[in-house]
């Protein structure tokens, strides 16, 4: 699973983690890295969606900027990091809440 590369340790395995919770009967290893690559692309959405939130309208535009530039993810992490004080606690609600939802608890 190519683009599964490029995922930090953690958050694969959150995805691993909660793919098991679902409880899948009968789930073929190809079909498995298919639910983790969707998973994976639904996490990053979410969580992209709730730091943008925490941004200001000026810091939006700083970010789109950024983006246009085609930035490294570095780059991309340390925007987010130097604009949101307790990027940390945000991101882990933020897959608190993903789980909740993908699991049908919320």
């Amino acid at each position: 699973m190519d683009n599964q590369q490029n995922i930090s340790p953690a958050i694969n395995e959150f995805l691993d983690k909660i793919i098991d919770e679902k409880k899948y009967e009968n789930l073929l290893p190809e079909v498995r890295d298919q639910i983790k690559t969707d998973l994976q692309d639904r996490v990053n959405q979410y969580l992209n969606a709730r730091l943008i939130n925490k941004l200001d309208d000026k810091q939006v535009e700083e970010l789109q900027e950024l983006l246009k530039q085609k930035s490294e993810v570095e780059e991309v992490n340390k925007f987010f990091e130097d604009r949101i004080p307790n990027l940390k606690e945000v991101i882990a609600a933020s897959l608190l809440d993903f789980r909740k939802i993908y699991l049908g608890l919320k």
